[in-house]
């Protein structure tokens, strides 16, 4: 498993409180629209129960919602439930349409932030290009034979004639000839390849989920302390609900909607192919690199060997790929994902033909490649940018010209007409330039740093674009005998939560006056940690206590076992999840009134009854009673397949009353935990739509470029129109929905 396993075992019994009042009174009924459903019989009650697969599903006959703020000029809505939220996209909502919390219920509130990742990013200029060699061309140039400078002049009274963007010198590869510099060869059937190539990728990738880039940049959740000495007065935890995506350049992770991007910083220098036409070798060994720094860390070291390539790189028919005279891109994928390729050191770079050495130890594969376009033609500029923060770096073929060999800054728009005859690597983007950043393999004293800027479309770039796919280093599978302890309050208040752990023996101590302590504010939940590191124990003692004085101590006295059901084999250690919430506070609680004794409503109910209760209270409109319902099936059945599911539907209880944090925290794990199931489309746009009503319109954004781009299976042509319509309305719009 590449991201963190969770076994759900949350405590989450609430009672049916005064917040279903509220539910119930404000629900309207309309009708829901007729969906396909599978009859199941539960002893001698029919019922009708929903699959795991969201495209076939039951529903409640009637739909209703909770109030929304009322506004003069827009009328009263109610949020569709079950049938309706999936029966289509739904819109954004305005301020004015913002879902009221109930009274007594509580959420964090955050507003205001309309604009700021769609007009400002901040990336380290070094993941761009320089100038610095501007001086090398000047004195070059200088002493350039005479004929040198004549083209030159000719070169700049066309690009002055044309108002083109660009500059050209007396580069070094400038006398150099064209089939030296060049090497990119085009199959007749392209078309063909490609169509037949991307088919066999959907096919690898159906037997074995390995996430992309934008699926990864997901953050881990983080762990907390306990109080330092005073405590922590407002409380801390482990929501990652602000700050959900790891950066990767700056301060930034990759989405299409941004306005410039760049992989830069994850390649080592442009390196030069000198007068032997291997681009071909020095391109899709780029793309390689590139994907396993960004998916394994970044090691400047990493420098595989394009003389192997040249040298070795044969199809599976065992003829050559290329040579010095040329080859295809396209071959070399296969050969990667089938080989791999040694690193440099060991077969150094010869600029000339040489013998191979078979027997050289491989550095590694790659998982999956191909083509951007099913065709292999130039793709939109919008699948170009997805594939980048997919995938990281593409390769590219390019149209070649004499200007392009005496490029030496700013964004080359010849739009010259010809065939592909280069292979380069498409490494970035800038949409103020409207150009692509491209990684070159003439060496760092040709064009900005060894890289030109290409106008979008011009000389056929991103013609037989390809991506590839490096699986990350995985630990290997073992046997645990502990768990990682996270508690969530979904209390109205802060609780300062006590906590003694066993692995071998108790910690801190067997003494409940030593238990360590953690204040978890009201909504939060948090993964603890103690003496440096996570808490990973066999069981655990916890209890907690309000500033009002109720107290929850079920588990103070007796032990809560975090293996119910014994050791488990995994990748990585697993987390227990243990709620406090209204069913949780003890009777008998000052500050607490009159609570009744706690007990559980679905005792000697089947599994299936009490999914039923669920979703009949959900599709009622009693949204606590829906939640309490699914948490407990969460609780009782945390490896039925259904879990995805229902924990999509507990955040839907709460984004119903205007609880969008609590909402995100319930769809964030399972966007991470599950990565392949189908509700993780609906969970990431319905993110998108909570963002939204938060004011956060830059991860609003973010969520609905997931949707868009990242090629989750669950994501139909229905829903990426809407998501990428999203987007837009965002765009030209954001205060209208993302203001106070």
């Amino acid at each position: 498993m590449i991201f963190e396993s969770v076994l759900v075992v949350g405590l989450s019994l609430a009672a049916q409180s005064t917040a279903d009042a509220v539910d119930e009174a404000q629900a309207q009924a309309a009708p829901a629209p007729r969906v396909r459903t599978k009859a199941s019989t539960t002893g001698t009650t029919t019922t009708t129960t929903t699959t795991s697969d969201p495209k076939s599903k039951s529903f409640g006959p009637k739909t209703s919602g909770p109030r929304v703020r009322k506004s003069a000029d827009v009328a009263r809505r109610t949020l569709p439930t079950r049938a309706m939220a999936l029966a289509k996209p739904p819109e954004l909502r305005k301020v004015s349409e913002r879902i009221e919390v109930p009274k007594g219920e509580v959420t964090r509130i955050r507003r205001g932030r309309a604009k700021s990742f769609l007009h400002s990013i901040r990336l380290p200029k070094s993941a761009f290009t320089t100038k610095k060699s501007k001086s090398f061309y000047t004195k070059r140039e200088a002493a350039a034979p005479e004929k040198v400078k004549s083209e030159l002049a000719g070169m700049r009274k066309v690009i002055k004639s044309k108002k083109r963007s660009y500059t050209v010198g007396y580069t070094k590869v400038f006398d150099t000839p064209m089939d030296q510099l060049t090497g990119y060869k085009e199959p007749a059937n392209l078309e063909q390849i490609a169509r037949e190539r991307n088919a066999k990728a959907e096919k690898i990738a159906s037997k074995g989920f390995t996430p992309n880039f934008m699926q990864r940049k997901l953050r881990q959740t983080p762990s907390i302390t306990p109080d330092a000495s005073g405590g922590a007065p407002e409380g801390r935890d482990s929501t990652v609900v602000d700050a959900p995506f790891e950066p990767m350049v700056g301060d930034a992770s990759c989405s299409p909607s941004m306005k410039a991007w760049s992989w830069k910083e994850y390649l080592a220098p442009p390196r030069s192919q000198g007068s032997c036409g291997s681009c071909w070798a020095f391109s899709t060994l780029a793309v390689f690199e590139a994907a396993d720094n960004i998916a394994n860390g970044f090691d400047k070291d990493l420098d595989l060997s394009e003389q192997h390539i040249v040298d070795c790189a044969t199809d599976a028919g065992g003829d050559d790929i290329g040579t010095c005279m040329g080859g295809f891109t396209y071959r070399v994928y296969d050969y990667l994902q089938r080989e791999g390729a040694p690193l440099e050191k060991d077969v150094p770079y010869l600029e000339r033909d040489g013998s191979c050495n078979a027997g050289v130890k491989k550095h590694g594969k790659i998982a999956n490649w191909g083509f951007v376009d099913q065709n292999g033609l130039v793709p939109p500029t919008d699948d170009i940018k997805a594939a980048l923060c997919k995938y990281g770096p593409v390769s590219s073929s390019v149209y070649v010209t004499s200007a392009f060999k005496a490029y030496t800054g700013g964004t080359f728009d010849e739009f010259a007409n010809g065939p592909s005859n280069h292979a380069v690597v498409i490494v970035g983007w800038d949409d103020g330039r409207g150009a692509w950043l491209v990684r070159n393999s003439w060496g760092t004293w040709w064009g900005e740093d060894g890289h030109i800027w290409i106008k979008y479309g011009s000389n056929v770039i991103g013609k037989s674009a390809v991506w590839s796919l490096v699986e990350p280093e995985k630990p290997k599978e073992t046997t645990f005998k502990t768990r990682r302890f996270r508690v969530h309050n979904k209390t109205s208040d802060k609780l300062e939560v006590s906590v003694m752990y066993k692995t071998n023996g108790w910690s801190p101590s067997a003494k409940s006056e030593d238990a360590l302590k953690y204040t978890i504010p009201a909504g939060g939940q948090a993964v603890l940690a103690h003496a440096g590191s996570d808490i990973e124990a066999s069981r655990v003692r916890v209890w907690a206590e309000a500033p009002g004085g109720q107290t929850h101590t079920a588990y103070k006295g007796k032990d809560l076992k975090l293996l119910p059901g014994g050791s488990y084999k995994s990748d990585t250690i697993e987390t227990f999840d243990y709620t406090f919430d209204t069913s949780t506070v003890d009777p008998t609680s000052s500050g607490g009134g009159k609570t009744p004794k706690r007990t559980d409503p679905t005792e000697g109910m089947s599994k299936q009854k009490i999914l039923d209760s669920g979703y009949e209270a959900l599709d009622a409109g009693s949204y606590s009673t829906a939640a309490m319902y699914l948490s407990k099936f969460l609780a009782r059945f945390p490896d039925d397949k259904r879990v995805p599911e229902v924990r999509f539907w507990v955040g839907y209880t709460h984004y119903g009353r205007g609880q969008n944090f609590e909402a995100l925290a319930e769809w964030y794990d399972i966007v991470v935990e599950y990565p392949e199931d189908d509700y993780v489309a609906y969970a990431l746009y319905y993110s998108g739509l909570a963002y939204t009503d938060r004011g956060q319109c830059d991860l609003a954004v973010a969520c609905f470029d997931l949707v868009a781009h990242a090629g989750y299976p669950a994501a139909t042509k229905e829903w990426v129109k809407a998501a990428n319509d999203k987007i837009s309305d965002l765009e030209k719009n954001g205060d209208a929905f993302c203001g106070t």
